[in-house]
């Protein structure tokens, strides 16, 4: 059981389905923003 959940939280911060969209996905967003902007 923990192993499903491991699996799932890895793939999860580049996916950002629904739960990474909590903090994962601000994480990534404002990494490509500095890299958008130069």
């Amino acid at each position: 059981r923990p192993s499903s959940i491991s699996v799932v939280h890895e793939p999860s911060t580049v996916e950002s389905p629904v739960d990474p969209k909590h903090t994962r996905e601000v994480v990534p967003l404002r990494r490509y923003s500095r890299r958008t902007r130069g």
